[in-house]
């Protein structure tokens, strides 16, 4: 597994990222959410504002990558597991208001995640990873 840390510039030319509404996935259908596509460079896309993960559950395939943008002024560090559980496998660095951060999945499953530093609000969210 490999993360990264991207501008949020860097998404605007992402080819596999879909920018519209997905209402199956999201609570409030007005919101942006990104969909899955059958290549294993594609992913999904988690927003944070109002201390809460507007998308909770995001799908994408064997080898797809989350990307998690900060809209809050609190910044967020994204861990796997949950809170108070075992050390987590992956951790993202401090994302700043405006900044993003990426994980790619290579281990199909469910895999839960919270926010480290907000673990009250931002918790119980995951990605499922597919097999294609």
């Amino acid at each position: 597994m490999k993360a990264s840390f991207l501008p949020l510039a860097a998404l605007v030319g992402t080819a596999c990222v879909d920018f519209g509404v997905d209402a199956t996935t999201v609570e409030d259908p007005e919101l942006p959410v990104a969909v899955t596509c059958d290549t294993g460079d594609c992913g999904a896309l988690v927003e944070m504002q109002g201390l809460r993960f507007l998308q909770m559950e995001v799908a994408v395939p064997l080898g797809g990558t989350v990307t998690w943008i900060n809209q809050d002024s609190a910044f967020h560090i994204i861990a796997e597991g949950e809170p108070g559980g075992a050390a987590p496998e992956w951790i993202s660095p401090s994302i700043l208001f405006g900044e993003s951060w990426s994980f790619t999945f290579d281990e199909p499953g469910e895999h839960i995640y919270y926010c480290d530093n907000h673990e009250r609000s931002m918790k119980d969210a995951f990605v499922i990873v597919e097999e294609r």
